[in-house]
């Protein structure tokens, strides 16, 4: 990922075996410095993609997990990646962030011919509170196919996790958490499947869950059914919808696409 190509580290120099068919590449805080570093460097979103493209060996799934910012990190990933789960929480103002990121991927597509598969994903739901309940209902209500059937339940362990340095599934095989990301597993190997049976057109529009996204917000301020008069959505102050990313891409994807590697 370095711009420098004289004595670059591969992602296959920093590999580690966790267990049996499953390698992780780890970052450090260097990596906080890229978005500086690749200014103004030519090809710098095609980065990731080739450097996953010059693995020594290849992979069936690479899961690449972005930071929680719209840069050149996550552009990279977007550029190397064929599918997109987007995560949301029960507070709506989640979709904001759901839907500026969409504008990206459709604007990849504009710019690069780059098609993304995407797909929202329910986070850190509690169905004890009556509130998840209702957001969770109108979300499904809203996207349809356009979300995971599976749904990431809130549970401490995933957070125990991460003090203890173990995956879920070796921490607490029996934790919700494991079982519903065991869950999201599965569904991604068999929807791939019939992605591939069905062809290109079975591609989840990002259009189509961008729409659904912003005619959410701008219900947002109406009351959930069956909640007392003047109850508003969590989170959603009354401002319009604006986004500035597309000049972003546009800068960025400024070069004609081109998937050969930087010599």
């Amino acid at each position: 990922m370095r711009p420098g190509n004289n004595g670059a580290v591969g992602i296959g120099d920093i590999l580690i075996s966790i267990k049996d068919n499953f390698d992780l590449a780890p970052s450090s805080v260097i990596l906080s410095g890229l978005e500086q570093e690749l200014a103004g460097v030519e090809g710098r979103e095609d980065r990731l993609m080739n450097a996953i493209q010059g693995l020594p060996k290849s992979y069936d799934y690479t899961i690449i997990d972005c930071p929680p910012s719209i840069g050149h990190l996550c552009f990279n990933a977007l550029r190397a990646c064929q599918e997109a789960l987007i995560p949301i929480d029960m507070s709506l103002f989640s979709l904001r962030g759901v839907a500026k990121l969409l504008e990206i991927v459709i604007l990849l597509k504009e710019q690069l011919g780059h098609d993304i598969k995407t797909r929202a994903l329910i986070t850190m739901y509690d169905s004890r509170t009556r509130y998840s309940r209702l957001v969770l209902e109108k979300v499904k209500e809203e996207f349809g196919s356009n979300m995971c059937e599976t749904v990431i339940r809130y549970n401490i362990r995933l957070r125990e996790t991460v003090d203890y340095g173990l995956p879920v599934g070796d921490y607490d095989k029996k934790a919700i958490g494991h079982q519903d990301y065991e869950k999201l597993a599965e569904e991604i190997i068999h929807s791939e499947s019939i992605s591939t049976a069905q062809g290109v057109d079975a591609l989840n529009r990002p259009q189509d869950i961008l729409h659904k996204a912003e005619e959410y917000i701008d219900r947002a301020a109406e009351p959930l059914e069956g909640e007392p008069e003047g109850f508003k959505m969590q989170g959603f102050p009354n401002y319009p919808f604006e986004s500035s990313y597309s000049e972003m891409v546009q800068a960025i994807a400024a070069k004609p696409y081109s998937s050969t590697p930087d010599d």
